[in-house]
């Protein structure tokens, strides 16, 4: 089961990066995009999909009544990895990212509508 959160973060991951690379997308959208591909499959699906293959015949865990538990507790414990797996290393790519794309407005590396490098000052600003 780690495995398969381990393989969902890094398969996600890498097409996200793919995604970037293709789109050239601005650097202030890089880690949100990059943050959704890694956990956008780390979802409640499971929560739905248990009960039903429980319902059929090659159950997975046996018994209807022992498969739904077994299955409801192998998808809950799934899901307290997954946010682990979110906390750890999904928020501190778009927190990271964040704070690059802050550092180069605060720098004046933010660029106009017209193409040139602009630093604005405060009475700039209100004029």
């Amino acid at each position: 089961m780690p495995l398969n959160i381990l393989l969902i973060v890094v398969i996600g991951s890498a097409l996200g990066r793919a995604i970037i690379q293709i789109t050239k997308t601005p650097s202030h959208l890089r880690g949100l995009i990059l943050g959704c591909c890694a956990a956008g499959n780390l979802g409640t699906m499971l929560l739905i999909i248990v009960p039903a293959i429980c319902q059929e015949k090659g159950r997975p865990f046996g018994a209807p009544d022992v498969c739904r538990t077994y299955g409801l507790a192998y998808t809950s414990l799934s899901m307290a990895i997954g946010a682990i797996c979110l906390w750890s290393y999904v928020y501190n790519i778009i927190r990271i990212s964040f704070s690059e794309s802050t550092a180069e407005v605060e720098n004046g590396f933010g660029t106009t509508s017209q193409g040139y490098i602009a630093k604005l000052t405060p009475r700039e600003l209100h004029t």
